[in-house]
């Protein structure tokens, strides 16, 4: 991994904050292995801590000194925007793999998801066979929670779904969607949930052209004590071993917004 040897500012960058550095770790390693859009995100949330940081040091030498490696830092994700925004243009489209690995953090729904919400987004589209049981309900409430909060103009989500093979444990799933589906339309959301029992593959679809495929769906995280903080913060909990692809396709972004 990379160091401050090699041009990262990692150790002077963690004078001012312990996690800063190793944000910036984790931007180069990402730019390193053509995660770019990770590498963005990497650099932006490093940049902000690093600039919040220099507010506080009185020392001019050591200020400029910070400005020009923050001011690098915003050159390479810039520069990564650009790739990025280059390769969706392209007739293949982009594609980036996430491998996350057993019990790795840091890979809460908003962390995951942020960058693929736009205000171009207003259409969802959710294949998991896997939300029926409670945990895997709320993970799929937690995910719409997401896009309101962040995707202002969704109007509508599609999940589509399997039935819980116990009757029981069905009518609890029945209930609990149709629950959800009540609470989005009083923010002017229609979910619309269809059920298929041949259901296998999971993505999930957003009309301004990305396509999401996670290995494990929404059910990718583990389960948490419900008096910890990991059980509400999904930042801090631990994740099952998993592989997220991100794909964008503007030939389908188009034919999206033809129909």
């Amino acid at each position: 991994m990379a160091s401050a040897k090699n041009g990262t500012g990692a150790a002077r960058s963690e004078t001012l904050d312990p996690t800063v550095g190793q944000i910036l770790v984790l931007a180069v390693q990402a730019e390193k292995d053509k995660r770019y859009i990770a590498a963005v995100n990497f650099y932006t949330e490093g940049i902000q801590i690093l600039v919040d940081g220099i507010k506080g040091i009185s020392d001019p030498a050591v200020r400029n000194q910070l400005k020009a490696k923050a001011e690098e830092y915003i050159a390479r994700a810039e520069h990564l925007k650009k790739i990025v925004e280059d390769e969706k243009k392209k007739n293949e489209g982009y594609h980036e793999q996430i491998i996350i690995e057993e019990d790795a953090v840091g890979f809460g729904l908003e962390k995951v998801f942020l960058q693929y919400l736009d205000q171009n987004l207003t259409e969802v589209e959710i294949d998991d066979p896997y939300i029926r049981a409670n945990h895997q309900i709320q993970n799929f409430l937690r995910f719409c929670a997401v896009l309101v909060k962040h995707a202002r103009n969704v109007v509508t989500i599609r999940l589509r779904t399997t039935r819980d093979p116990k009757p029981e444990s069905r009518q609890n799933q029945l209930t609990r969607l149709d629950d959800i589906r009540i609470g989005l339309l009083e923010r002017k959301i229609n979910l619309f949930v269809e059920y298929c029992d041949t259901l296998h593959d999971r993505e999930i679809r957003f009309n301004n052209g990305w396509l999401i495929k996670i290995g494990r769906g929404l059910d990718y995280f583990k389960r948490a004590d419900s008096n910890r903080i990991e059980f509400l913060e999904l930042d801090f909990r631990p994740c099952l071993a998993t592989t997220i692809d991100i794909v964008f396709s503007s030939a389908k972004c188009k034919a999206k917004r033809l129909k």
